[in-house]
């Protein structure tokens, strides 16, 4: 029997030592927990919201829980996952001119690493990757960039907060803590060798594992939060539930495919911030398979 399984994760805050001052979000826990009650609507059974206020989850608690969604999952099973919070970009370590990454509560946690991870599942697992942050345009680790090559300067509402560290600095944080952040790289360097690959994609493509990567915005873009949730992920339940302000318990309505879900979704967003284009990436043999069944399907 085909299984899913599904993983939120939201952070508000993050940690001032490592990451020097920030601008506190105020929605990222709400769009994890809206996405656990969407993954539910959708029938998953399994899930986990790794979005607590007092104790924001860490590198670790984001690792483990999709190791150990890569054991359980086989053949034909989905994976989902989502993530809203900050986003920002460091200096590629290995063929990208940059790599995005997720703030999480103790560390950046890079694109790549994340494209390892689902090169460790077993072939025919589909794996739907759904970020809202800034920097997430290609957060599913690609060599080429579909993106602006300039950062644009943007309206900003007074209530409206962008999804990113000061000046998107990421660089300055892994200079100020080598200690946290090479043996990461060097980990991950050894992982591309010991997988036969130049490149993690290439290694997902090796494995058979098919990806649909949907994101708030381009890599050189920002995402924004406003009222109620980050922009993206309120285009998101709008999509899927047919109405703007979905009552607790709704069922989707949205019955497309991929390939219209995201069509749908880029219109919303750039309705609600036209300096917020949302991005779609896909990775693995025959993903197109993948992109034509109905959405969130397990």
């Amino acid at each position: 029997m085909v299984q899913g399984i599904s993983i939120h994760i939201g952070i508000n805050e993050i940690d001032e030592e490592h990451y020097g001052k920030f601008e506190s979000l105020n929605f990222a826990v709400r769009d994890a927990q809206n996405m656990a009650d969407l993954a539910k609507s959708a029938d998953f059974k399994e899930f986990y919201i790794l979005a607590d206020k007092v104790k924001p989850p860490k590198s670790k608690d984001v690792i483990d829980k999709i190791e150990y969604a890569s054991k359980k999952l086989k053949d034909g099973d989905i994976l989902l996952v989502t993530f809203s919070g900050h986003g920002a970009q460091i200096t590629g370590k290995f063929e990208e001119s940059f790599d995005q990454t997720w703030c999480l509560n103790d560390r950046q946690l890079l694109d790549d690493e994340l494209a390892y991870l689902w090169s460790t599942f077993e072939k025919g697992v589909r794996i739907l990757f759904i970020s809202d942050s800034c920097h997430s345009g290609t957060m599913v680790a690609l060599t080429e960039t579909l993106i602006e090559k300039e950062k644009k300067v943007r309206a900003r509402g007074s209530k409206r907060r962008i999804k990113r560290l000061p000046d998107g600095d990421g660089d300055s944080i892994v200079k100020k803590h080598p200690e946290i952040y090479n043996p990461v790289i060097q980990d991950l360097k050894q992982k591309l060798i010991d997988s036969g690959s130049s490149i993690f994609k290439e290694a997902i493509e090796k494995k058979g594992v098919k990806v649909i990567s949907i994101s708030a915005c381009q890599d050189f873009e920002d995402a924004i939060e406003d009222i109620n949730n980050g922009v993206f992920t309120a285009a998101l339940k709008q999509v899927w539930y047919g109405v703007k302000n979905p009552a607790f318990g709704a069922k989707g309505k949205f019955q497309g495919d991929y390939k219209n879900f995201y069509e749908e979704v880029k219109k919303i967003t750039l309705d609600l911030n036209p300096e917020q284009q949302p991005n779609c990436v896909k990775i693995g043999q025959k993903v197109e398979d993948f992109e034509i069944q109905k959405v969130f399907k397990i």
